[in-house]
């Protein structure tokens, strides 16, 4: 017979796994909703049409015009080719937001109250799991990182093969992953040091060989190009550079939860007196790792925001999934089970800002077009020529059409050349004047084929032509859409 005492203890734990249960198919179920809400942009378009249309060996010299690793599009390759519908993409971008979802709720030590608020929070919500791209890849290896933290030393392969994952992400992760391999590899001379017998340590440091070759591969990826390359050093003084810096991080925080700079500023503060106290206190070697990996993150991006390129909230927002890997692991290192501790809560009152004020992304999505390109996809499939000529103004918003369509040329006006995916070279902003946009489609030789104007909403090539002989429009986006992209379809000749 079972005490009463085993009993309690047992369905407490039934409870808990109930608990944990529920927390996360609400997660899941939320951000269900908003993905089949969502309709993708030109940005979520490229990576498909790349993997789609592009051969994979051409992939990584497209990079230095994208800005990021192809990993991304090597997951979207087999997918695309397949002729498997669009969609997957984004499904795929939900499903590794799901299982980084799943790890934080299953396998972290946090409190139920913290699992909940960072469930919720966009550091984890809608954000990565809804708008499909290379960020979603980001929480999934961050807290992989965490969970098998604690077994580093007995099982460096994995833990080097995901540090080097992490980097191929997106270029503003280079930092994250250097400095995990470097504190590792700085672990690994130390216990050598102590310990000249364990031959464990020759397999632990060739391990972090992987991420120094992943840095290669990245860098060869987004240095060539000349002029062109997206990965552009801004160069300036020393002093320039940190108040450039400055100014991004309070531009970036008032974007992100509406805060007046001050305030944004005081979190930093907060943050900065954080990473001293956890120096200073006792506690295992850890902390020497998260607050490296961390103070170096958040110094890198503020960088690149400033020197290289414009920050958006989905990058912003990495440097919240880094500080969260940082919390999991000093949990996993003896901070203790079930308790609330300061930095957590800065941390966790913080993503509670961003949520309030975030949040109307998310209604806007789910009330409104996040952009109109798949109704005009789907205006052309039923009611178009399907081997057409279509004629456009923007290569960038109007190719989020083009992945719901199997057929048809689209040719770039000021250029004359036809293309699929974006090819972002140093005429693909190029732009005409109404006169010689008119001029162009009149001695245009679409070799008998019916030939449309898609005109987006960055400029009008035909004002004042609509109605006459030449242009006669026939489709108009039906509401504006989150991403002004809207469009104009006009049947020419």
């Amino acid at each position: 017979m079972r005490s009463p005492l085993l009993t309690y203890k047992s369905l407490q734990a039934d409870n808990k796994k109930l608990l944990l249960a529920v927390l996360f198919g609400i997660y899941a179920v939320l951000n269900l909703v908003l993905l089949f809400a969502h309709e993708p942009w030109c940005d979520e378009a490229q990576v498909w049409l790349l993997a789609r249309d592009a051969a994979v060996w051409k992939l990584p010299a497209q990079m230095v015009f994208e800005g990021n690793p192809c990993l991304w599009h090597l997951l979207m390759f087999p997918f695309a080719k397949l002729g498997i519908p669009y969609f997957m993409h984004n499904i795929l971008s939900y499903l590794a937001v799901m299982a980084a979802a799943f790890l934080l709720v299953y396998r972290s030590d946090f409190s139920y109250g913290v699992k909940a608020l960072l469930l919720c929070s966009p550091f984890l919500m809608y954000y990565y799991a809804v708008i499909a791209g290379s960020y979603c890849l980001i929480p999934l290896f961050l807290f992989l990182l965490a969970d098998w933290f604690p077994t580093r030393k007995e099982k460096p392969v994995r833990y080097m093969v995901v540090t080097a994952l992490l980097m191929q992400t997106h270029t503003i992760m280079f930092a994250t992953s250097l400095l995990i391999m470097l504190c590792y590899l700085a672990e690994t001379v130390a216990d050598r040091m102590a310990n000249r017998d364990d031959t464990g340590y020759v397999k632990r440091a060739l391990c972090t060989l992987l991420p120094v070759v992943s840095g290669v591969l990245l860098f060869r990826q987004l240095l060539n190009g000349g002029d062109e390359r997206w990965l552009q050093v801004k160069m300036t003084d020393p002093y320039r550079t940190v108040q450039k810096m400055l100014e991004k991080y309070g531009e970036s925080v008032e974007k992100l939860c509406g805060l007046w700079p001050a305030i944004g500023f005081a979190f930093l503060v907060m943050g900065i007196l954080f990473l001293l106290v956890l120096l200073i206190r006792k506690g295992s070697a850890a902390k020497y790792t998260v607050a490296v990996v961390t103070a170096g993150t958040v110094v890198y991006q503020l960088w690149f925001y400033a020197m290289v390129y414009g920050c958006s909230l989905q990058r912003f927002m990495t440097m919240g999934l880094v500080i969260i890997w940082g919390m999991w692991i000093m949990r996993t290192q003896g901070a203790g089970r079930g308790k609330y501790h300061p930095g957590e809560a800065v941390f966790c009152l913080f993503a509670v800002l961003v949520l309030l004020h975030t949040v109307s992304d998310m209604r806007a999505d789910l009330d409104g077009p996040f952009s109109n390109g798949r109704e005009a996809a789907e205006y052309i499939r039923q009611n178009l020529e399907p081997d057409a000529v279509y004629v456009v103004d923007a290569q960038a918003e109007c190719s989020s059409i083009y992945p719901y369509l199997a057929k048809g040329t689209f040719v770039y006006a000021p250029t004359g050349r036809s293309y699929t995916y974006v090819t972002k070279d140093g005429h693909w902003t190029d732009r005409m004047e109404a006169a010689a946009f008119k001029e162009w489609v009149d001695v245009y030789d679409s070799q008998g084929k019916p030939i449309y104007f898609i005109s987006s909403t960055v400029t009008n090539y035909i004002e004042g032509e609509v109605g006459t002989d030449t242009f006669t429009l026939l489709y108009e986006s039906t509401e504006p859409s989150v991403k002004k992209e809207d469009f104009k379809i006009y049947k020419v000749r």
